[in-house]
């Protein structure tokens, strides 16, 4: 390879092997997305399930292009598809200069890390939820399973990019060092109050904490008999003033056959 190609072909953002398992897990999230679009489309959670499949084809389609524009051995070309007045599909191979192919290149890795770091950060959480609720609702559970373990794999898949895998080890170191420095904070905040505790003079007072214990179920259980007791009273009186409803209605219904009875109904 001359000089001026040296450095051109860069690492992959992600190898081979991975590409193929991502293109098998979308070929299933393509199959799913055809067979249950009539029956689901207007479920809540189809809307992020669209954009899972909409964006992770984007995705996808970037690799390729990435993957033509680098293929060893050729021209760099690059080829679009596009629809013409007809309806029909147009494919158009363009042949590319060596400035233009590592501008695409650079542009297409940058869109791919863009779009792959929204995926893992906002669509794919989105989905689980998604998973969730068709679980919960236990009319759909095969299919809420089968998204379930594709929605993981994807994400699973989609990490192993190589600028997504720097960004992840980051947020953890941060997250760890944020931990540590509170756990350390709060060790020393305890030594001080030990400290302190130690310079203050006076009897140690020693608290049982059964007593307590015994004391605040003593408290619930007073609470309860006062809770029951109160109902008693209002279903005694709410009792009473039935009964003396039903006498009332009583008195009104003899006086009314009484007056029946006189004239003749």
């Amino acid at each position: 390879m001359p000089d001026k190609m040296k450095g051109f072909v860069k690492e992959p953002l992600l190898n081979s092997d991975d590409v193929e398992l991502l293109f098998t897990e979308f070929d299933l999230i393509h199959l799913i997305y055809h067979r249950n679009a009539n029956q689901h489309r207007t479920a809540t959670w189809w809307k992020s399930f669209n954009v899972l499949h909409r964006k992770l084809r984007q995705l996808l389609l970037i690799f390729l292009d990435i993957e033509q524009i680098n293929a060893l051995g050729t021209r760099h070309k690059l080829t679009t598809t596009r629809w013409n007045k007809l309806g029909r599909l147009r494919h158009r191979t363009k042949q590319l200069t060596q400035k233009a192919a590592l501008q695409l290149t650079a542009r297409a890795r940058q869109n791919a890390l863009k779009l792959s770091r929204y995926i893992v950060k906002d669509v794919i959480p989105k989905c689980y939820l998604m998973c969730y609720t068709i679980l919960q609702t236990g009319e759909f559970i095969t299919l809420g399973f089968a998204l379930l373990a594709l929605v993981s794999r994807v994400y699973f898949l989609l990490r192993k990019i190589k600028g997504l895998e720097m960004i992840t080890v980051d947020k953890l170191k941060a997250k760890e060092k944020i931990t540590n420095h509170i756990l350390e904070h709060a060790k020393t905040e305890k030594v001080k109050i030990i400290n302190e505790e130690e310079e203050d003079v006076g009897v140690a007072m020693i608290f049982d904490d059964s007593s307590i214990a015994e004391h605040r179920v003593k408290e619930i259980e007073a609470d309860v008999n006062n809770i029951v007791a109160a109902a008693k009273t209002n279903t005694r009186d709410h009792k009473v003033a039935k009964k003396g409803k039903d006498k009332k209605r009583k008195k009104r219904k003899s006086v009314k056959d009484a007056m029946d009875d006189i004239f003749g109904f």
